[in-house]
């Protein structure tokens, strides 16, 4: 084979890194999601002002975080980290809203996860990056409620799609039906949903 120059050791510094980060995932996970951020050297969550008795869990955070645990499985085989990818996608699926939408961020109290507003965003991903998520566990495992997820937030991007094709920017209220706001290209609105209707 050829030799690609790869140094043996540092790779294996590497390993090591990347799965003590994982284990710090695992270690910071809060009924299957995380906070928006931690302080260091603590660790105590950070983020929103609306946190309530909880943690507060926004959303891009936590489902990058399942993506991780999940190739760290598919990497290295070990069923911690799917059991813990597991957990974030079945968080998900406990959460979704009634219209197939997710909200900004939620906070966990009093034994339930209960949404900050009644609205949802397409802006920076804070759909996409759920669906996603789903997409990959319902590839790698078969489950059928990561399905049914999938299909119920599709059909809510589509529902709320501009008949210029493009989606909006603002934030959707919960039983608006229809397109709703402005139009928009930044913050990656309409690219995002543009992709996530062809997962």
């Amino acid at each position: 084979p050829a030799d690609r120059g790869i140094d043996p050791q540092r790779l294996m510094q590497e390993e090591d890194l990347t799965r003590a980060m994982l284990d710090k995932l695992m270690q910071l996970q809060f009924r299957g999601g995380w906070a928006a951020g931690y302080h260091w050297p603590t660790y105590t969550p950070s983020g929103w002002s609306h946190v309530g008795r909880g943690v507060d869990l926004w959303f891009t955070h936590s489902a990058f975080a399942g993506q991780a645990l999940l190739r760290g499985w598919l990497i290295w085989g070990d069923d911690r980290y799917l059991d813990a990818a597991i957990e974030a996608a079945d968080m998900f699926c406990k959460t979704q809203m009634e219209n197939g939408s997710w909200a900004y961020h939620y906070t966990y109290t009093r034994g339930e996860f209960v949404p900050w507003g009644n609205h949802a965003y397409i802006a920076q991903a804070m759909q996409s990056n759920q669906i996603r998520f789903l997409c990959l566990m319902h590839k790698r495992l078969g489950f059928e409620r990561y399905g049914r997820a999938i299909r119920k937030a599709g059909d809510w991007m589509v529902s709320i799609q501009f008949p210029s094709g493009a989606w909006g920017w603002e934030a959707y209220p919960l039983g608006k039906q229809g397109p709703y706001g402005h139009p928009a290209l930044n913050d990656a609105v309409t690219p995002q949903a543009t992709r996530d209707t062809f997962a």
